[in-house]
């Protein structure tokens, strides 16, 4: 069973609201992979962390519902907030330069490739408690654009209001110029490099559902 299989089962019986090791002894296979797969989608905001007393529940979340888009968007919002306050935290500088940035891509207007270059050059972090904390962070305002996808996709299938929909994007793309703000403020003697960092760093979008 590859991650994307795992994820789809997990999803299927989390309709029943069930303890982490009941939707384990449902989806099979092993124990620890299927309990961190369902923390990652926690913090995805695909599934959500019911307490109750002693016991935790998980059951999916459905961003076409209001209630539900406002406690996965305040989540991701929480998130960030934590990993700014572990990167303010971390001793600088976090980054070192590694030389002038060069690559090569496909123009179609000149039918070849052609080189771009910055001489602001290209910077990686100095340690692996910086990658770390970084790429934490990543995952946190990847999922704010996700849910922005989800939204455009909603709203393009009728699910949602396009009011409603344009609320909710506008919330999310505010949010994440408000971290980015945050976060070079908080760190003024990295923020050329964390711009450069972010400038030539490849995303990856991840898979994600509608509702």
């Amino acid at each position: 069973m590859n991650d994307q299989e795992l994820e789809d089962r997990i999803w299927d019986y989390a309709q029943y609201n069930p303890s982490k090791s009941s939707l384990w002894r449902r989806v099979k296979g092993d124990k620890k992979r299927c309990f961190d797969k369902i923390d990652e989608m926690v913090q995805k905001s695909l599934l959500k962390e019911i307490e109750d007393g002693k016991y935790k529940f998980y059951s999916r979340i459905d961003t076409t519902n209001q209630e539900e888009f406002i406690g996965a968007f305040e989540f991701q919002i929480r998130m960030l907030e934590l990993s700014r306050s572990k990167i303010k935290k971390i001793k600088k500088p976090m980054f070192k330069k590694i030389g002038i940035y060069k690559t090569s891509r496909w123009s179609d207007g000149l039918r070849k490739s052609v080189q771009d270059i910055d001489k602001k050059g290209e910077f990686k972090p100095r340690s692996n408690e910086v990658k770390k904390n970084f790429d934490d962070m990543e995952f946190y305002h990847g999922a704010l654009m996700q849910i922005i996808s989800q939204t455009n996709l909603q709203r393009s299938l009728g699910l949602i209001m396009e009011s409603i929909a344009e609320t909710r994007i506008e919330k999310c793309q505010n949010a994440l110029d408000e971290h980015f703000e945050k976060l070079l403020s908080e760190n003024p003697r990295n923020s050329n490099a964390i711009r450069q960092y972010f400038k030539h760093k490849r995303f990856e979008m991840r898979d994600f559902r509608i509702s």
